[in-house]
């Protein structure tokens, strides 16, 4: 039996709007999950870097409080120095601080103020990069169970030192005084990666300017050269592990 022509043409356009009115459906949804996926990613992103500010910003404060008690006295060679190996992506700071009470850690060695202190950027157990900060009583043995370490801040890209060169009238990476304090250090901290993968995801960084505190009487502060070519005893900085 064989539809009239009238009905067979009224069934070809319903099939046909019922095809249109499903492209529209699906661009409708497709347009709902883009747009989903687009505040997903940006309340991700946003999350992202305000967990990287607030990192940066302790990280930035403890560094700030160490060098801010950072202590030179050209007479203790052996005990006091400011070294700073500045290669590459990430720095390593060591130096001598009478550490403020509020600064991590500083209670579970006594009531000795005076610490060695080393900032440096190790692996992580997730294969990140972070920042650390360890200390010890000055007078401590260097020995492993007498350094405190803690981690600052995780998913370290960048760590850089740099230091006002007064002839330049510019930073610069080096710092080749090391029985001397620095008058102004720069530091800039990157942590991520961005979408191009060349960047670091944020970056922050301040300007500090140690007072150039002695741990008593002596010469004006200036460049007093330490036995073993600049160096502590050993010649080395403090091991970082």
């Amino acid at each position: 039996m064989r539809l009239p022509r009238r009905d067979c043409e009224g069934r070809a356009f319903t099939i046909i709007e019922v095809m249109i009115s499903m492209g529209i459906f699906m661009m409708v949804v497709a347009a709902i999950y883009a747009t989903w996926i687009s505040i997903l990613r940006g309340s991700q992103a946003g999350l992202k870097a305000a967990a990287h500010a607030q990192r940066s910003r302790i990280a930035l404060r403890t560094l700030q409080d160490a060098l801010l008690t950072a202590v030179s006295y050209p007479d203790g060679a052996s005990n006091y120095w400011f070294l700073a190996k500045t290669e590459g992506d990430f720095a390593n700071l060591s130096f001598t601080a009478r550490l403020p009470e509020t600064f991590p850690g500083v209670r579970r060695h006594g009531s000795a103020p005076l610490r060695q202190v080393n900032f440096f950027v190790a692996g992580g157990s997730d294969g990140r990069n972070q920042l650390v900060v360890r200390q010890k009583p000055l007078l401590a043995p260097d020995v492993e169970d007498a350094w405190y370490e803690l981690v600052l801040s995780p998913d370290v890209t960048e760590f850089r030192v740099g230091f006002f060169d007064q002839v330049t009238g510019a930073f610069g990476p080096e710092w080749g005084q090391s029985n001397a304090i620095p008058t102004l250090v720069q530091i800039q901290i990157g942590m991520g990666v961005s979408e191009q993968g060349n960047q670091p995801f944020t970056l922050a960084g301040t300007v500090v300017s140690p007072p150039g505190q002695r741990t008593g009487l002596g010469p004006p502060r200036g460049a007093f050269p330490l036995p073993g070519g600049g160096l502590p005893p050993g010649g080395n900085l403090p091991p970082t592990r």
